[in-house]
């Protein structure tokens, strides 16, 4: 199903959509040099470019609501090198400019609120320890 099925689905089961939570992200834990392009697409594909169609698909309906809010996952590998990959900070990186510079100011003035959270590393499968 596409994002913005998933948004009409949602208006149509309970009404209106109102809170978009992107908070998708992939990650392969190998040095610069061992990073490949195609590891690269597919960490940016799931991590920015799957932030900014979720924003594309939730946005109409937020303003049929009268407003809404967006919260971006981040991290603080986006300014911070924690030993991941490249294309992990990078990725994250992009969120910040799409949360902070590309939906949040002009979306304001809809009432649709965008703003992201940057938590730090912790114990879970998806930062095993070293």
């Amino acid at each position: 199903m596409t994002l913005g099925r998933s948004s009409c689905k949602t208006e149509k089961t309970f009404g209106s959509l109102t809170i978009l939570c992107n908070n998708a992200g992939a990650n392969f834990r190998v040095s610069f040099d061992d990073q490949t392009e195609e590891m690269w697409h597919t960490v940016m594909t799931i991590g920015l470019t799957g932030g900014f169609l979720g924003i594309k698909a939730a946005v109409p309906a937020m303003r049929r609501a009268g407003g809404g809010a967006i919260v971006n996952m981040g991290s603080l590998a986006s300014t911070r090198s924690g030993g991941g990959s490249p294309a992990y900070g990078a990725s994250k990186a992009g969120i910040v400019g799409l949360t902070t510079q590309s939906a949040a100011k002009p979306y304001a003035s809809d009432g649709i609120r965008c703003n992201m959270v940057s938590p730090g590393p912790r114990r879970h499968a998806f930062h095993p320890p070293r």
